[in-house]
Order: C-alpha cells, then sequence, then structure tokens
C-alpha cells in the first residue's frame, strides 16, 4: 500500500466507547416503532412495556433497510432510502494457540471466496496468539445468505487455507454474517435532514460502506441538528 492503514488499539469498539465517554448511552433495547406525540418522538421498544421519551429529535443510524422500516411514512425522504443498494458480508474468524508461521499481516485474495484475510494479532494491544479475520465477497454471501453460519465452517476453513497456506487445525473457529454490511449503491449525500418532523437517517450506506464513511455522515448529522437548533427549528 501506499498510504498508512489505522485499527484501533485493543478493540475498535474502544472508538465509539471513547467518543460516547460523556454521552447516557442505554444499550440492549431494540427500538421497534417511532410514535409522534404533541410533546415529542416516543420510542417503543421490544423490550420494555412503556415507550422511552418523549424526545424533541431521532437521528437514525442505522442499516438503510432498517431505518426504512423504522422511520415513520412522514419521513420526508423515506422513498430515497429505498434507492440504497446494501450488500451481505460474512466473517471467518479463526485462532491458533501457536505455530504458525506468516509473516503477513493482510491479504487481498483475488481468487478465493474471500476478498481481505487480516492477522488480528498484529494489531496493537490485542492477544498474542495467531488470530485472522476473513471476509468474503458480496458474490459469495449473496449466494450464501439464508445458510446458518455453523454449516459454514468447513467450507470457509477450505478456503482460508488455500488463500493463506496454513493448514493447522485451529483452535478456534467461529463465522458471522452481516446482512447489510457492504454498500453496493449509495444515497450519494453525507446524510438525510426532515427538519419540519426532526428526523435524520445517517450511516455509511449514505456514502461508502467503511467507517470512515460512517463517521463522516455521523459528523453531517450532527452539523445538520445544529443548524437547525441555531434557527429555532429544535423546539
Amino acid at each position: 500500500w501506499a498510504h498508512p492503514r489505522y485499527v484501533a488499539g485493543h478493540r475498535m469498539n474502544v472508538l465509539p466507547k471513547a467518543l460516547a465517554r460523556d454521552v447516557q448511552v442505554h444499550t440492549g433495547c431494540t427500538i421497534s416503532a417511532l410514535t409522534s406525540t404533541p410533546n415529542g418522538w416516543q420510542l417503543h421498544t421490544t423490550e420494555l412495556a412503556d415507550p422511552c421519551g418523549p424526545f424533541d429529535w431521532v437521528i437514525s443510524a442505522v442499516p438503510s433497510v432498517q431505518a426504512a422500516a423504522l422511520l415513520p411514512d412522514t419521513f420526508a425522504h423515506k422513498q430515497r432510502l429505498s434507492d440504497v443498494v446494501m450488500k451481505p458480508c460474512h466473517a471467518l474468524m479463526v485462532g491458533f494457540s501457536g505455530g504458525i508461521d506468516c509473516a503477513w499481516q493482510v491479504l487481498e485474495p483475488q481468487t478465493s471466496p474471500f476478498t481481505w484475510i487480516a492477522r488480528n494479532d498484529s494489531k496493537p494491544g490485542r492477544d498474542t496468539r495467531p488470530s485472522f479475520v476473513a471476509h468474503t465477497s458480496i458474490e459469495w454471501s449473496d449466494a450464501n445468505l439464508e445458510r446458518e453460519p455453523k454449516t459454514l465452517h468447513a467450507e470457509l476453513l477450505d478456503a482460508f487455507a488455500s488463500a493463506t497456506g496454513l493448514t493447522a487445525q485451529p483452535d478456534h473457529v467461529s463465522v458471522h454474517r452481516w446482512r447489510y454490511a457492504r454498500t453496493e449503491t449509495p444515497l450519494g449525500e453525507p446524510a438525510l435532514l426532515d427538519a419540519a418532523n426532526k428526523l435524520i437517517a445517517c450511516g455509511d450506506w449514505c456514502i461508502e460502506g467503511k467507517v470512515e464513511a460512517a463517521f463522516q455522515s455521523g459528523l453531517a448529522a450532527a452539523e445538520h441538528l445544529k443548524a437547525a437548533m441555531a434557527t429555532g427549528k429544535a423546539g
């Protein structure tokens, strides 16, 4: 590569955790519906009997397909959400107790179910035992999307061994499926603002399916909110 690649130390989730240090965050709640009331938005969850709220604004930062299902029909940009095309990806995660001879940090196979294989133990602050994450192509994941991830272990392990030359039996194997991992057709602008209804939609799908795009979209959503509040539309 002609440019450096950056990773977060320890785990990638340290980035949002650092950003959320001074913010009250509730996790483990599945938002199932939004209700507009005279006092603001009520958020209904599948876990709680009573709705949460009221809230002045709602910012959706989920995949476009989920945003289209969640945001009400009154959302000014509802139709545009269906223009975005998102695609799946599978991640094979393998770990070894040791004895792996591997000098590289990343592979980008050209003829394989995988398009990206990274050595996790080469990243700063990670477990020093050899471990790898391999991401499949859009085409492979599309064709295998509805198969149970556990049934893919043997097939993907064979593909991993073929791509890397590492044939030792791993101590840990798991496969994770992301239905909305990659953005094939992006929105084409950083975020969607509906000031009249006090709704914003953002996400990597607005720009491209990368973590940098997610950050840029979130920043654009914040700028939209600040501008709306400055003009008195936030109530």
